[in-house]
């Protein structure tokens, strides 16, 4: 029953504090820092599902498209589905804000963080073969 108990309580996976980029600052000119979350099974599943395409061709996975859910999914901080922030940067949806508020470097950080804590920070190749399958 040890065992049993073991899977009933998990260890809580903390959310991870980040500076993404400096020319984001507080009122005394501080980096602001980013809070970002582990997304669950379930969320990763829905994520490929909603990139993944099924053609005559095979199957095909949005990379793109995975990317900015699974970023929109994981920063909690700052929210990419609060109606201001899309607004100020042109934006209608959460998986679309930080490709358009970010640098290039900045994206590449924020993506490095977010498929860190997520635990997928194996090559992107194999999580496209992973979808597919």
């Amino acid at each position: 029953m040890a065992t049993l108990n073991g899977f009933l309580h998990p260890k809580k996976i903390d959310t991870v504090k980040t500076v993404i980029s400096d020319r984001f600052c507080d009122e005394n000119g501080e980096p602001l820092e980013w809070v970002l979350r582990c997304v669950s099974g379930e969320e990763i599943t829905n994520i490929q599902n909603e990139c993944t395409t099924v053609n005559k061709n095979g199957t095909s996975v949005d990379t793109d498209r995975f990317q900015g859910l699974l970023l929109a999914k994981s920063v909690i901080t700052p929210n990419p589905n609060a109606a201001d922030l899309q607004d100020a940067y042109g934006v209608t949806e959460a998986s679309k804000v930080f490709g358009k508020m970010l640098t290039g470097a900045e994206y590449l950080k924020l993506v490095t963080e977010v498929t860190g804590i997520n635990g997928l920070d194996k090559d992107l190749e194999s999580l496209v073969q992973e979808a597919k399958n």
